[in-house]
């Protein structure tokens, strides 16, 4: 009895010692495991999100911003063993381990170019090409380009190389246009726009002029103002011969028949109409003009 007594005493003082350990053990606080960190160092640039110590846990993504001044161009970014990591900025990138980067800038010389009448004026980068084109007004025709009073271009579009800043002035002069006149003559051959031209007809039997085609539109008149190359041609219509009366006596002032009319040379003078066919027409003023009839 006493050993079973013994027994009993013995057990319940085990199971109180598990109970305190289990007691223990859930009440103790967790350790949580360290964070990996690596130390991330920018040149030239910045992190928007920098830390203090410049530490960063492992796996973190970063935007590192090259620092490029006026005049400058962005080049890359290399490690601190001069290798290149990245042509881009920003750059982002994943915190693996401890890295030093830094943003390799260029400087630029830039030189100004002023076009006077025509485009591609600016400012570039010095041994750049650059492209100018004149800007060459209605009825005028482009010479030529020139820098410091030197004719450096004949063409309107020019392409060079520019070094150094310039100022280049398109030059220009006014447009020659040409008149073509067919059975007919003019005042010019050619002239500039605005030019005044006067026509004239060639004669041709039984017709007189009425207008004149430029260019294949019909124009009333003989003069007119150029404004381009023109071909002219005059449009005649047939004349109306005229039955006429004369007194025989000599004319002391020239007589000048309306336009389009003829009078005939020759005629018998009587009191009656003669009929004038095409081959007899031809004016003359040795007879003045009594009546004029229409027959």
């Amino acid at each position: 009895m006493k050993k079973i007594l013994k027994f009993l005493m013995l057990f319940s003082c085990f199971l109180i010692s598990c109970a305190n350990a289990n007691s223990s053990h859930s009440s103790s606080p967790s350790i949580e495991p360290v964070a990996e960190s690596f130390e991330v160092i920018v040149k030239n640039g910045v992190l928007p999100d920098k830390s203090e110590d410049n530490k960063y846990p492992k796996g973190t993504e970063l935007t590192a911003y090259a620092n490029v001044y006026t005049g400058d161009v962005f080049d890359k970014w290399i490690s601190d063993d001069g290798t290149t990591v990245s042509t881009a900025n920003p750059y982002t990138f994943i915190v693996l381990k401890d890295i030093t980067i830094e943003a390799i800038t260029t400087h630029i010389e830039t030189v100004r170019l002023v076009v006077n009448g025509g485009f591609g004026g600016g400012d570039y980068v010095k041994g750049t090409t650059v492209n100018i084109t004149a800007n060459v007004p209605e009825h005028k025709t482009f010479v030529h380009w020139l820098n410091n009073s030197e004719i450096i271009s004949t063409s309107a579009t020019y392409s060079f190389i520019i070094e150094n800043d310039m100022v280049i002035d398109a030059v220009c002069k006014d447009s020659i246009y040409t008149v073509n006149v067919i059975n007919g003559s003019s005042n010019v051959e050619e002239g500039a726009y605005g030019t005044e031209v006067t026509l004239t007809p060639n004669v041709l039997p039984n017709n007189f002029c009425t207008g004149w085609l430029i260019n294949g539109v019909y124009v009333k008149g003989n003069t007119f103002v150029l404004n381009g190359n023109v071909t002219c041609e005059p449009v005649y219509q047939e004349a109306e011969l005229e039955v006429a009366m004369f007194n025989q006596y000599q004319l002391n002032t020239e007589f000048t028949p309306p336009v389009g009319k003829f009078f005939a040379e020759d005629i018998a003078v009587d009191a009656t109409p003669k009929i004038i066919t095409p081959s007899q027409v031809e004016y003359t003023s040795d007879f003045v003009l009594s009546e004029l009839g229409k027959y």
